[in-house]
């Protein structure tokens, strides 16, 4: 075989980049080379025009362990209250932090979604965005889409969409940050996909001040959600008197009051279930209510009992102490019947 020509290695140019040093050097080089064969996605932002024209109000730009990253050469560290505190989102221990468990919300989640939609299903694959009948909660899955769960494809809703919706119509209070948390670490784990986090990772640079290294970067685009996107996204379609239709499930939608009634048929099937949800909240504090009724007097009665054992020990000791003594007392006179002798029968006790 002729002799083969060995291709020397071409070095990896970190265009400045310092890693931190010590025995993580390797890893976070590794996981540098990883990210950065991948594209990035541009974040897109809502249009204030288009919102006007649609009637619509954008609401959508502003979306206990400690989050740790290196950027521009530094080592960081962030709290989940900090970074709630930065994207204005609320935290506390009366806020909730996480969706349910797949078992324990799919039930849940498929009810939910019926009026919604008007469609019954049973498959989370099938979930379509333009099936939403309400342009509002249309519009706000959107902004989910591309802020807290940025992803490539917007058509589809997600278990962790969905519980964000249910949180937002019957009034749930939710802490955003261990989502948007848990969204930046499964996208840097990725392979092969566009990296898409929202924009939000140049909100938190800036908030550390980083502005000036910002400058240094080459700019993405900046596309917006404008009236040509919203049309290709297939949430409306042009009229002839240059207004809009809106569109369900890819058709013309007419009956606004319609979609009026739905959203307040979900509405009120919120408040059903949380009415419901209050019935078994009262009836249980009942049953437990009883339960502590029932635990005191078992107390009770197990105190009473003991108190009864110790005064029938107590009581039976002071019995027997009284026969040992009468016991004593008998032995004596036995004792000293047998050595007194009878007088009718003379000194031997003899007649």
């Amino acid at each position: 075989m002729p002799h083969r020509e060995v291709i020397p290695r071409r070095e990896m140019n970190y265009i400045g980049i310092a890693f931190a040093e010590g025995i993580n050097v390797e890893n976070q080089r590794s996981k540098y080379h990883k990210l950065l064969k991948r594209d990035i996605l541009a974040t897109q932002y809502p249009d204030d025009a288009s919102l006007r024209d649609l009637g619509l109000s954008n609401r959508g730009s502003r979306t206990i362990s400690t989050a740790k990253f290196r950027t521009f050469n530094r080592n960081y560290a962030i709290s989940q209250d900090q970074l709630a505190d930065l994207f204005s989102f609320p935290h506390g221990d009366k806020f909730a932090c996480q969706h349910p468990l797949e078992s324990e919300w799919e039930s849940n989640a498929l009810d939910f979604w019926k009026p919604l939609t008007g469609k019954t299903t049973t498959d989370w694959e099938i979930l379509k965005a333009t099936d939403i009948q309400n342009l509002t909660i249309r519009y706000l899955h959107h902004i989910l889409a591309i802020t807290i769960f940025c992803r490539e494809n917007t058509g589809n809703v997600n278990s962790r969409d969905l519980f964000l919706i249910y949180c937002v119509l019957s009034k749930t209070k939710v802490n955003l940050t261990p989502f948007l948390l848990a969204h930046f670490q499964s996208t840097s784990v990725r392979t092969g996909c566009p990296i898409c986090v929202g924009g939000l990772i140049t909100s938190i640079t800036l908030a550390l001040n980083l502005s000036t290294e910002l400058a240094t970067l080459e700019l993405l685009e900046t596309p917006f959600a404008d009236l040509d996107y919203y049309r290709s996204m297939r949430l409306i379609k042009n009229k002839p008197d240059g207004k809009y239709f809106l569109m369900i499930s890819n058709r013309e939608e007419y009956d606004y009051t319609a979609m009026r009634t739905t959203l307040d048929d979900v509405l009120s099937e919120l408040r059903h279930q949380n009415d419901a949800n209050a019935d078994c909240d009262v009836l249980l504090r009942h049953i437990q209510r009883q339960q502590e009724e029932i635990r005191v007097t078992i107390d009770q009665i197990r105190e009473t009992h003991l108190d009864f054992v110790e005064r029938t020990k107590l009581q039976m000791g002071d019995l027997i102490e009284q026969m040992t003594r009468v016991h004593l007392e008998v032995a004596c006179m036995r004792e000293y019947m047998q050595h007194v002798p009878n007088p009718a029968f003379g000194r031997r006790g003899f007649a």
